[in-house]
């Protein structure tokens, strides 16, 4: 077990040394996402509870999380407990999820697909790997678990882009923000965050490149 803080907040945050630990993503996400008052926030693949501690730095209704690890659950429900926030919880599947539509939805989500060298017993690997949520049922469950007017946040590989094209198209996901991240060390860009809703995609705001320069991946 380790002790830290979100990036540049007093929000604390414990972190299990053998579970998948807060990473760049989940900082660019967390400070990415546009919360707004009374909005209802649902964190998909809540691990241990960081985009949840981003989100509750803004004004808000209510707090979710669902993730299928137990183990990392538990660790989001005492960081929660620490830093005093009231989340409600769900150790399930998200395709199995069934609650009132929310106003935002925000999600890192597993990005690797190759399943050769995947133990999937590792609950590691299986946040990394898409073996539990592809991200078909992903976008299914963007679709059903999203108001009308709500959004999206979320963060994928640059190289992997027209994955995302495919199932915003197929499930009517409108795209509606991109920024690129690059490492400065790099010269194509790693990462893409998105804003996203319920539509068709028709004119989208590419938005001004983020670089940085201390980029894990």
């Amino acid at each position: 077990m380790s002790y830290d803080y979100l990036p540049n907040t007093n929000i604390k945050l414990k972190q299990l040394d053998d579970m998948f630990k807060m990473n760049t993503d989940t900082h660019l996400l967390g400070n990415y996402i546009d919360i707004r008052p009374n909005d209802v926030i649902l964190d998909i693949g809540t691990n241990n509870g960081a985009l949840l501690l981003y989100a509750s730095r803004h004004k808000y209704k209510k707090l979710i999380g669902v993730d299928i690890n137990k183990k990392a659950l538990q660790c989001a429900k005492e960081n929660f407990k620490l830093n005093n926030i009231d989340v409600e919880i769900y150790n399930i599947k998200v395709q199995d999820l069934k609650i009132d539509n929310v106003d935002v939805i925000i999600c890192n989500p597993p990005y690797f697909t190759n399943e050769k060298f995947i133990n999937k017993k590792d609950e590691i690997l299986n946040a990394r790997h898409d073996i539990e949520l592809s991200l078909n049922d992903l976008f299914k469950s963007y679709r059903s678990l999203l108001k009308d007017s709500g959004r999206i946040y979320m963060i994928y590989r640059a190289s992997k882009i027209l994955d995302i094209f495919k199932y915003s198209e197929l499930h009517k996901i409108k795209i509606r923000k991109m920024k690129f991240v690059y490492d400065a060390r790099k010269d194509n860009a790693i990462s893409v965050l998105l804003e996203l809703g319920k539509g068709i995609n028709t004119n989208v705001i590419i938005e001004k490149a983020l670089v940085i320069n201390n980029e894990e991946n």
